[in-house]
């Protein structure tokens, strides 16, 4: 797990769950900046699964529970791709706080693989 990538992802995700407040008493349903911000954290997300993979092969990973962080991921991947699914199905003013939850989500998340990867001890 790439630091510089947890910092990345954990900023990506508090910026838009503020984008998604700001926002959510201005316009009436996401637009595409909402599901730009959502794609971008998805695209580090997926990058993160790549660096994942590749140090698995390499022998290496993190010094807590592998399952643990691994399904952390996986989860952090697919509550992106539901939640912004489900932004595009039902586009209302409530919306923008599902883009919000997104956000806050996967900060709290790739925070916690943060700790299972450098500083949890199996």
């Amino acid at each position: 797990m790439a630091d510089w990538l947890t910092w990345t992802l954990i900023i990506a995700g508090l910026f838009g769950a503020v984008f998604a407040f700001v926002s959510y008493p201005i316009w009436k349903r996401p637009n595409d900046l909402h599901i730009f911000v959502a794609g971008a954290i998805a695209l580090l997300l997926l990058v993160q699964v790549g660096l994942g993979i590749a140090t698995a092969i390499a022998g290496a990973g993190p010094s807590g529970n592998t399952a643990e962080w691994w399904l952390y991921l996986i989860t952090a991947v697919v509550v992106v791709f539901v939640g912004t699914i489900w932004s595009f199905v039902d586009p209302n003013k409530w919306s923008l706080l599902i883009h919000a939850a997104i956000g806050i989500t996967i900060a709290v998340m790739v925070y916690r693989m943060h700790q299972i990867w450098f500083i949890q001890i199996a």
